[in-house]
């Protein structure tokens, strides 16, 4: 029977992000990358601003990708550089 679990992050930088799929099996975690996109701003106003559409269909293909590739994911966590964050229920 398997039991290795896997967990989804979703890491968003400032040139690029990705869906890293993690895999436990109870006593080893593994690493593996399901999806990278960029992350290329947009000027509104004379000032860059994240492309949020972009950057939530990155997010978005990645975990379709991982979930074909590994199966179901238990969770999903997003992280970003600096004070920015994500919440996904």
């Amino acid at each position: 029977m398997n039991t290795c679990k896997t967990y989804l992050a979703a890491d968003l930088g400032a040139g690029s992000g990705r869906v890293i799929a993690a895999h436990y099996d109870g006593s080893r975690l593994t690493l593996e990358d399901a999806h990278r996109f960029d992350n290329i701003p947009v000027s509104i106003r004379g000032h860059l601003h994240w492309n949020l559409l972009s950057l939530y269909a990155g997010v978005r293909d990645g975990i379709a990708a991982a979930i074909r590739d590994y199966g179901p994911a238990v969770s999903v966590g997003v992280d970003t550089w600096g004070v920015d964050y994500g919440l996904i229920d």
